[in-house]
């Protein structure tokens, strides 16, 4: 099991060279607490452009319009980190709890 935060973004930018930074404030956050199921969160909003993703566990995922994630197979992240992904409006992300 973890808890992953999802924050949406409207805009995004950059601090000094490739960083990726949202532009606060944020549009949302979503909070999901992954199981051995994969679950979706919410549609992102209409203007969101970018997601913040931090995870205290290690967990997949999977972006798309109704995504499953299966563990064996897709992006993985470890624990307590955090990536930046550039998204569509609309799209979801699939969690489900890895190793």
């Amino acid at each position: 099991m973890a808890i992953v935060d999802i924050e949406e973004f409207a805009a995004s930018g950059f601090i000094t060279g490739p960083v990726p930074v949202g532009v606060q404030p944020s549009n949302t956050t979503q909070r999901v607490t992954t199981s051995a199921s994969s679950q979706q969160t919410s549609a992102f909003q209409a203007n969101t452009n970018m997601v913040r993703l931090h995870t205290d566990g290690i967990i997949a995922y999977k972006f798309g319009t109704n995504p499953t994630v299966v563990a064996a197979t897709d992006a993985r992240m470890s624990a307590n980190v955090t990536e930046y992904h550039a998204v569509t409006p609309g799209l979801k992300v699939a969690l489900i709890t890895s190793t």
